[in-house]
């Protein structure tokens, strides 16, 4: 009787350190809320698009993590390692809107999931002029010339998850 007893103690003490706790950390698909903004760094100016409540867009597939971080054209993407990941996106031949200036760009994001469906991170920008007339008007472009960086840190909660 001592047998069954420890064995079934023996494998339930497997199950839970095999299956993990309840808290389990995991991340779904869906609309996610900004919150707990911090602007490290913004030469970009790029904190009045980035506020408390702005969301973002997560799909997941796999171990492979896509973040739209403003509806654009080239989402940030990446993978997903435990409970960290870096997604990134990049162009080296863009143009700055409603400008002749060419130039190319830099985004990532690192992070780590927390809970249930949230996940913290840091966002990085970098944008540099490469040719055009407009490239050295700051009016224009938005930005001291050559280059800008913009590095914010933040906390994202899905909104289709109940608290």
């Amino acid at each position: 009787m001592k047998l069954i007893r420890l064995g079934s103690i023996a494998v339930g003490l497997i199950i839970l350190v095999c299956c993990g706790c309840s808290d389990k950390t995991i991340l779904s698909g869906g609309t996610y809320k900004l919150s707990h903004i911090s602007i490290v760094q913004d030469e970009c100016h790029m904190k009045d698009y980035f506020v408390e409540g702005h969301e973002i867009k997560v799909t997941l597939k796999d171990k492979f993590i896509t973040i739209d971080w403003d509806e654009d054209a080239t989402p940030l993407t990446g993978t997903i390692a435990g409970k960290d990941f870096i997604v990134s996106s990049s162009k080296d031949e863009d143009v700055i809107p409603d400008t002749d200036c060419q130039d190319k760009w830099r985004k990532k994001i690192t992070g780590t999931l927390v809970g249930k469906d949230g996940l913290t991170g840091t966002y990085e920008f970098s944008d540099t002029t490469v040719r055009g007339k407009d490239c050295n008007d700051e009016n224009k472009i938005g930005f001291t010339p050559p280059s800008c960086k913009t590095t914010m840190t933040f906390t994202a909660t899905n909104t289709a998850t109940k608290k």
